[in-house]
């Protein structure tokens, strides 16, 4: 009965005590930075791809505010709005306000320009679902959020919790479609994928393609990191290892398959795996590391 009851309070501890602010702040950042980017880069071709007259126009299926604009003052306004909104949730202003109309815009922004889409856009409009229910201005806020109630901290960390699930998900859904594919099993996949100009870099893809034993590595590596990092990262001697493993994948697909936005969406998402004392202890040592660099510097 002791254990019962103990083990309860251990899981009660557990739910009750805000542990992931640190990750949920920086996650809150990256997100409304690639937002705001995704903004600026289509900024002056805006009317062409979302205006009244443009590309998709009001005969988009998918749900959105563009598509209820028949406009052009109005259309321009609505854009406006939503790219100063970004902002607002970026540095973290009244965080309860500009999250859920954030979201509003963002979701619309993204339903209204698929035709623009690398499908990091899927995952960073569920995390910033997400997001809403969880304290993400406790760091790097103009305005922090204050001591929450225990109920608020259980829903911040099954909030969390929930990014974390939905990241598992996508990574062992891609790699069990990857073993289903034949180019994926015998290695060829990535060569192939170079070879599309869409998801290739031009003045990159030598480095890679000229070399047989190279591809086939990475792609068998693509598909093992995907599946065994939902199993991995519950161990703390080497979730670190994997994080650092995963991130430099998504650096590579940045770099040579030009999916930036993608790729920062993805990185980002793994700072919500590590706790706020994960955080600390990181910090700490990358200090001492600095100060071991600056005494040396000064002798």
């Amino acid at each position: 009965m002791n254990n019962i009851k103990k083990s309860l309070k251990n899981f009660f501890d557990l739910c009750s005590k805000e542990r992931y602010t640190i990750g949920t702040s920086v996650a809150r950042v990256g997100l409304g930075m690639i937002i705001i980017y995704n903004y600026l880069i289509i900024y002056f071709q805006r009317e062409i791809i979302f205006g009244v007259n443009g590309l998709v126009g009001q005969s988009a299926e998918n749900i959105s505010i563009y598509k209820f604009i028949s406009d052009n003052t109005i259309f321009q306004i609505v854009f406006h709005l939503g790219l100063i909104v970004a902002f607002l949730y970026t540095i973290g202003f009244y965080i309860n306000i500009t999250g859920v109309i954030n979201y509003i815009f963002t979701f619309s922004f993204i339903n209204q320009g698929f035709l623009m889409t690398d499908g990091g856009d899927n995952l960073l409009i569920l995390l910033l679902f997400y997001l809403l229910f969880a304290n993400t201005t406790t760091y790097f806020a103009v305005i922090k959020s204050k001591r929450n109630s225990e109920l608020r901290s259980i829903i911040h960390n099954f909030a969390v919790y929930a990014c974390i699930i939905q990241i598992c998900i996508v990574y062992f859904v891609s790699a069990l479609y990857q073993v289903n594919g034949e180019k994926w099993f015998n290695g060829t996949a990535l060569y192939y994928i170079t070879q599309v100009d869409i998801f290739s870099n031009p003045n990159l893809d030598f480095l890679l393609t000229n070399n047989d034993i190279v591809m086939s590595v990475l792609t068998y590596f693509s598909v093992i990191i995907k599946i065994a990092f939902p199993f991995l990262i519950f161990n703390k001697n080497i979730k670190l290892v994997i994080v650092l493993l995963i991130i430099m994948f998504h650096i590579g697909i940045g770099i040579f398959m030009g999916l930036v936005t993608f790729a920062l969406t993805m990185i980002l998402a793994e700072s919500l795996l590590f706790t706020d004392s994960e955080y600390r202890k990181a910090n700490k040592i990358l200090n001492r590391i600095r100060f071991k660099f600056q005494r040396k510097g000064f002798e």
